[in-house]
């Protein structure tokens, strides 16, 4: 199953994170903090009362060991970021495509024979070459999207591998 952001932010809400307007710009220490609450704040044991208190959850959970997402990672798991890009290629092709299609080049291709369908197939090659190029832009786009997806799901299930070496021997994780 490939990683959506849906599943990140669904992830990250029930370590306790606020997704309400997607992922946030958190600090290691907001990552510690909010980790340690979620896997620190559970009895010691299954005959004890006692949790972890804030000052132990800050001493065992610390900034150092939760590196936290860059903007540009985030940035990069929206489809939003390769725009630009993906503009900028279909400028390049749509201007070739006009240029094959007309004038000239066209007719040179069709051996000037009004009538033949040779034109006609000769567009829908050029059509073809455009087609192929947008669909290699798109690709790599959506590529690099998930990419960045994988790379933010690794970064998270770093943060509660580490979260779950700290966290007392009884603590269970909530279905």
């Amino acid at each position: 199953m490939a990683t959506t952001m849906q599943s990140i932010l669904d992830q990250l809400a029930q370590y306790g994170f606020d997704t309400s307007e997607g992922i946030g710009d958190w600090s290691s220490q907001d990552i510690a903090t909010t980790m340690g609450t979620h896997f620190g704040q559970t009895p010691f044991s299954q005959d004890d009362d006692q949790y972890m208190s804030d000052e132990d959850i800050q001493q065992a959970f610390l900034p150092s060991m939760f590196t936290r997402l860059s903007p540009e990672l985030i940035k990069a798991s929206s489809i939003k970021q390769y725009s630009p890009m993906i503009q900028t290629s279909q400028s390049s092709l749509l201007s070739e495509l006009l240029s094959k299609t007309s004038g000239k080049t066209a007719r040179r291709a069709t051996g000037g024979f009004a009538g033949s369908g040779a034109f006609e197939k000769y567009k829908k090659g050029v059509k073809d070459v455009y087609g192929r190029g947008m669909g290699t832009e798109l690709s790599k786009a959506f590529s690099s999207k998930g990419q960045s997806l994988q790379s933010i799901q690794d970064l998270i299930s770093k943060w509660a591998e580490h979260a779950q070496e700290i966290a007392p021997a009884s603590w269970e994780p909530e279905d």
